[in-house]
């Protein structure tokens, strides 16, 4: 089967379920129709350029907060506190940012990727 599961996706984004279904709905990622090769049903997949897409253009919290390896919540709260927010999204759905600039930005309040994730 090309392309991942919503199950596979979550995992790769590290957000929920409800966000990739938001994401969806949105069109920030997109879906297509594919045959699980065991079960020979129907089931929309997400390509992995879709993904690759989505990665260029918005970071998650989840990927971020394992990145510099702290805990979602607080991450997001300190980094909101420092002026760094999220795009506006329903009550539920993984937060998600804008990548453009976002580098400089977390550089500016001290964060720095750990050596050890930089050689990866």
């Amino acid at each position: 089967m090309s392309g991942l599961t919503r199950s596979e996706a979550v995992l790769a984004l590290h957000v929920t379920y409800p966000s990739i279904n938001f994401f969806l709905n949105e069109g920030l990622l997109k879906s297509k129709r594919a045959m699980n090769p065991k079960s020979r049903q129907f089931i929309n997949s997400i390509p992995q350029g879709s993904i690759n897409q989505f990665l260029s253009k918005y970071d998650t919290l989840g990927l971020m907060s394992k990145r510099y390896r702290r805990a979602a919540g607080p991450f997001g709260c300190h980094l909101e506190a420092k002026g760094i927010c999220p795009l506006e999204v329903p009550k539920g759905i993984s937060w998600i940012y804008v990548k453009a600039g976002l580098a400089a930005q977390l550089h500016k309040i001290g964060l720095e990727i750990p050596q050890d994730i930089k050689r990866q």
